[in-house]
C-alpha cells in the first residue's frame, strides 16, 4: 500500500526506549527480504518511500502520547502489543487518527479478559471493525524446533498451553486476591451441584480511603 499511494502509518507499542523496538525492525527486515530496499529511505527514526512519499512513524504510548495528539494527516494507526492499551490511551488515539477512511490495526496476544482492549474489541466489537483470531496453526513456515515446543507445552500444561499458543484470555490475575474464576464458580452453583441454597445473607460495607469509589456494598 505506501508502495502505490501515499499515506502516513503511526506504527506504535507501549513502551519504546529506542526505535529497535519497535517495528522498525521488522519492516527493515520485510523490505530487504522483498528486494525493496531501492524504494525506501531508511532513516534513524522514520521509514520512507522514495516513489510515493508514504511514511512511518514510531512512538511509545507510554512516554509520547502528548505527542502523538499533535499529529496530523494519519492514515493508518498500527498499535503491536496492544493487550497494555489502556482506556485513557485509547481516548486520546481514537480522535487524533480523524482522516476519512483513516484505520487503526490492533494486534496483540490476549493476556486477561478482563483488560480493556479484549473487552472493547473482542467482547463488545465496535461497528465498522473487522477482527480475526491467528494461532500458529496458521503459520505454514513454523519450524520443527518450535513445534516440538508447542507439543511439550500441551502436554504439561493444557491451560497455559490454550493461552500462549491459541490466543485464549486468562480469567485471572495472578495478583488478585479474590480470582474471578471463584465468583464466576458460584453463579448458579446450587444448580451446577444439585443442592438446595442454605444460610444467613450477609451485607458488607466497605469505606476507602482514597480512589472515585468511596465506598462499596457487597450482599
Amino acid at each position: 500500500l505506501a508502495g502505490v499511494c501515499k499515506i502516513r502509518v503511526l506504527c506504535t507499542r507501549q513502551f519504546q526506549n529506542k526505535i529497535e523496538e519497535s517495528v522498525y525492525t521488522l519492516l527493515k527486515i520485510q523490505i530487504w527480504r522483498f528486494g525493496l530496499q531501492h524504494d525506501f529511505d531508511i532513516q534513524k527514526s522514520k521509514i520512507i518511500n522514495k516513489r510515493t512519499g508514504s511514511e512511518f512513524l514510531f512512538y511509545g504510548l507510554w512516554r509520547h502520547i502528548d505527542e502523538i495528539k499533535s499529529l496530523e494527516d494519519i492514515d493508518i494507526c498500527w498499535i503491536e502489543e496492544a493487550h497494555n492499551l489502556s482506556k485513557e490511551q485509547w481516548d486520546i488515539l481514537e480522535p487524533t487518527v480523524r482522516k476519512e477512511g483513516s484505520q487503526f490495526w490492533i494486534i496483540f496476544n490476549p493476556r486477561l479478559i478482563t483488560d480493556f482492549v479484549y473487552r472493547n474489541f473482542i467482547t463488545k466489537t465496535p461497528p465498522d471493525t473487522v477482527k480475526r483470531k491467528i494461532n500458529y496453526t496458521d503459520n505454514p513456515f513454523l519450524s520443527s524446533t518450535i513445534l516440538k515446543v508447542i507439543e511439550a507445552k500441551k502436554a504439561e500444561d493444557e491451560e497455559e498451553y490454550r493461552h500462549i499458543y491459541l490466543g485464549e484470555p486468562l480469567q485471572d490475575d495472578e495478583g488478585a486476591i479474590i480470582k474471578r474464576t471463584w465468583l464466576m464458580a458460584c453463579i448458579d452453583a446450587h444448580k451446577k451441584l444439585n443442592i438446595k441454597p442454605s444460610g444467613k445473607r450477609v451485607i458488607g460495607f466497605d469505606v476507602a480511603d482514597e480512589g472515585k469509589d468511596l465506598n462499596a456494598s457487597a450482599e
